[in-house]
């Protein structure tokens, strides 16, 4: 007996000894043990049945089972294990998922709407792939980025990160074009809010009192996980750095399936500008910076046309289901507002390129290199050096000039001013979202027909739409198509979208006139000459305007407000429902007859 009690104090000395190591092994470690589990019990049946023939024989030490070579799956520092060794099954963390809630609650019950969610499971994977990658280069960049870094340093060495995560070093034709860097690490400091990395031959250094952005992006087949984040050493900057963080998990919040992009942004500048930062006793109002976006993201595209707004007003567009947005928000304490400034280093082929023909070879040969090595996918000049080219610069301005390649230039405040950065996306999934819509959402959205060729109409759910009978449809809304082209091709158009000033005034003019004529018309016969021709010259010309007028308020363009808008579109139409209730004075009489007594007024 006392022998026996020695040996057990010897393994609780061990397993003592042990522990912390064993807190310290992966999900993929955990597994394997599991399997040991099951062989160990296997093991314990069979000397359960040995016992029963001989309960006499001395009972044996079980030696313990040694750990499995390869069985250890850890991170590496700095981040070298691919994250596809990690998750051997392809089953990668889900993230933040936030239920849809109230009005928009079928998303989550609806069957059919989750079986839409499990067919579109791929494209979720490959997204968590790189939300992973992310992550953990996050993480690792976070601990180890200190003042006294050169930025090349701290550039190369997240993006080496990424580029060992996701398995795809980018060195042979195509193989950046199946993963590895989404977009270039940016380290914009200060008063530069974006799109800046260094370039080569670049030496300048981090310093103890910067305010450094680093965005960055990871991408698996395209699926391109964009994230950013502002570091500071100095505690001075926190309510900045709060403020814009605030403003990102606002922007969150609010968007959703269905939700306007105008109502984001108003969200996010009234989160942000609630808050101010005091720097060297002076005290500064944080500013959204207003001529920057969030944006949709599409397959190898980081801009997909659609921007999120973090300032009120402007854009109408809404969110659209199995769209991916980044929400990202910039603050300033100087003028919120950037221009372009400093040496260009970020660039991206356009999606739609026009076919030019270009008279430079070493424009033809870099075209060839960019289309082989990056496609669509944004690129700085670091990765042409890291690909070998060299005097490569009047062909890549040759290519910016002829609209072939798209130049990013850094986006700056004035200077003394420090501005920050948040930044992370979320897909508009069918079944759940990232986000929480807050506007009422009931009609379903458009499935596109490629994504089910031979699938039946879904009805909606009962009950869904009892008050306002929206007619579900499941076809390609030609409208939808063609703004989805423009606005592609041709971004800047954007900017002419919202309200007009002008449509109420012109609404005041017709309807002014054409109570004018009405009133010096009353004693004229309407087979008058005078008649004819002010029905002829002012239908053809103020009454066209008007029909145009009412059609722009259905879509809310006069007013910012919902209610003034409505106001206005009755008073629009009164040249149409006064006539048409006039109308009635001659008709009523002479269908009296056929209407029911009970319904006829007393008289």
């Amino acid at each position: 007996m006392a022998a026996q009690a020695s040996e057990e104090l010897e393994k609780l000395k061990l397993n003592g000894q042990n522990g912390h190591a064993q807190e310290q092994v992966s999900a993929a470690d955990e597994a394997a043990d599991n399997d040991d589990s099951e062989d160990d019990e296997k093991e314990e049946e069979g000397g359960a049945e040995g016992a029963a023939t001989g309960a006499a024989k001395k009972k044996k030490k079980r030696k313990p089972k040694k750990k499995k070579k390869g069985g250890a799956k850890k991170q590496s520092s700095p981040p070298r294990v691919p994250i596809s060794e990690l998750f051997p099954n392809n089953q990668y963390p889900e993230g933040e998922i936030v239920e849809y809630k109230d009005e928009n609650n079928y998303r989550t019950t609806n069957e059919e709407k989750r079986y839409l969610d499990r067919m579109n499971n791929d494209f979720l994977q490959e997204y968590r792939h790189g939300a992973e990658v992310h992550r953990q280069v996050r993480q690792y960049a976070q601990k180890n980025i200190k003042p006294g870094q050169t930025l090349t340093e701290i550039a190369e060495g997240i993006e080496d990160a990424v580029r060992a995560l996701t398995g795809h070093q980018g060195l042979e034709e195509g193989d950046n074009i199946k993963g590895g860097m989404g977009f270039p690490c940016g380290l914009s400091i200060n008063h530069c809010a974006a799109h800046y990395t260094p370039n080569a031959g670049n030496k300048m250094v981090l310093q103890q009192g910067d305010v450094m952005k680093v965005d960055f992006g990871a991408h698996i087949n395209g699926r391109i996980v964009d994230s950013a984040f502002t570091m500071t050493f100095d505690p001075v900057y926190d309510n900045l750095l709060a403020a814009v963080k605030d403003a990102t998990n606002t922007g969150i919040r609010e968007a959703g399936i269905d939700v306007r992009m105008s109502d984001i942004g108003a969200a996010i500048q009234e989160a942000m500008e609630s808050y101010e930062v005091e720097i060297n006793g002076t005290t500064y109002p944080v500013k959204a910076i207003r001529n920057l976006n969030g944006h949709n993201i599409e397959q190898h595209i980081i801009h997909g046309g659609k921007s999120v707004p973090i300032v009120k007003g402007g854009d109408q567009t809404k969110m659209e289901e199995g769209e991916v947005f980044a929400i990202e928000t910039f603050g300033s304490t100087g003028k919120g507002y950037v221009r372009d400034d400093m040496e260009t280093s970020h660039y991206a082929k356009v999606s739609n390129a026009p076919s030019v023909s270009l008279r430079l070879s070493s424009a033809k040969n870099l075209l060839n290199v960019i289309n082989k090595n990056f496609g669509t996918l944004p690129f700085c000049r670091r990765y042409l050096d890291r690909l070998g080219q060299d005097k490569y610069l009047l062909g890549l301005n040759n290519l910016v000039s002829a609209g072939i390649i798209q130049d990013y230039p850094p986006l700056c405040d004035i200077k003394g001013s420090y501005t920050a950065q948040y930044e992370h996306i979320l897909p508009m999934a069918s079944v759940t979202s990232t986000a929480i819509p807050t506007l009422r959402v009931n009609a379903a959205k458009e499935v596109e027909q490629k994504q089910q060729p031979n699938a039946a109409r879904i009805q909606p759910p009962e009950g869904s739409a009892t008050y306002d009978h929206f007619f579900w449809t499941y076809t390609e809304e030609p409208h939808r198509s063609r703004r989805q082209a423009i606005i592609k091709a041709h971004p800047e158009v954007t900017k002419l979208c919202g309200p007009e000033p002008l449509t109420k005034w012109l609404v005041l003019a017709v309807v002014s006139l054409q109570i004018t004529c009405a009133y010096l018309l009353r004693n004229t016969s309407m087979l008058s000459w005078k008649f004819f021709l002010t029905a002829y010259v002012i239908g053809a010309t103020s009454n066209q305007n008007l029909f145009l007028a009412i059609h722009e308020i259905s879509h809310n363009l006069a007013f910012r407000s919902a209610l003034a808008n409505r106001l206005l579109a009755i008073f629009a139409n009164l040249p149409i429902g006064l006539p048409y209730s006039a109308a009635f004075r001659v008709t009523l009489p002479s269908h009296a007859p056929q209407i029911p007594r009970r319904c006829r007024p007393r008289h």
